[in-house]
């Protein structure tokens, strides 16, 4: 009796664990909307919302990808692209729009794009890096950092497409 209740307690746990993954993505015809949780990768085509979530994988999304409050391993966007108080841990290229609000990158970022916006994002790559992009000449301050945003900004608005940040 006692393994058989102990049994039916695993398998209800099993259960439970296995409906807040599923609960945590919803897949619709066209879309993807994540809630607060943690899923182990993402691929979607269409638009995706990711609010609160963690995903431990790599992001691919072709389409359109809106991101609030998420940490995100890699990601891949063949689209636009809108984050707002989220985390890049790891690569990230965009092919398409690309609006970041209060977001930090801690690797690297590649952009193919006529739109792009930065407010107050913090990139941790390398500083010796943008040193010899000859993008930094002394040491790193908010200010300049900002003001170094500008310039790329302006590279990118005045035609150039293929900008490699870091």
């Amino acid at each position: 009796m006692r393994k058989w209740i102990m049994g039916m307690l695993m398998l209800k746990l099993a259960a439970s664990a296995a409906s807040f993954a599923e609960t945590t993505c919803q897949n619709g015809y066209g879309h993807v909307t994540c809630q607060k949780g943690k899923v182990s990768s993402i691929q979607a085509n269409g638009f995706s919302t990711l609010q609160g979530t963690i995903v431990e994988g790599h992001t691919q999304v072709n389409g359109s990808l809106e991101a609030d409050h998420a940490t995100l391993k890699t990601v891949t966007v063949n689209g636009s692209a809108s984050f707002h108080h989220s985390t890049i841990q790891g690569d990230a290229r965009f092919n398409g729009s690309l609006n970041a609000v209060e977001t930090r990158f801690h690797s690297s970022l590649t952009i193919a794009s006529n739109s792009v916006d930065f407010k107050t994002c913090e990139f941790d790559k390398k500083i010796h890096e943008l040193q010899s992009r000859k993008l930094l000449f002394m040491p790193p301050t908010k200010k300049f950092l900002l003001e170094t945003q500008h310039k790329i900004m302006r590279s990118i608005a005045s035609g150039n497409k293929h900008f490699n940040l870091l």
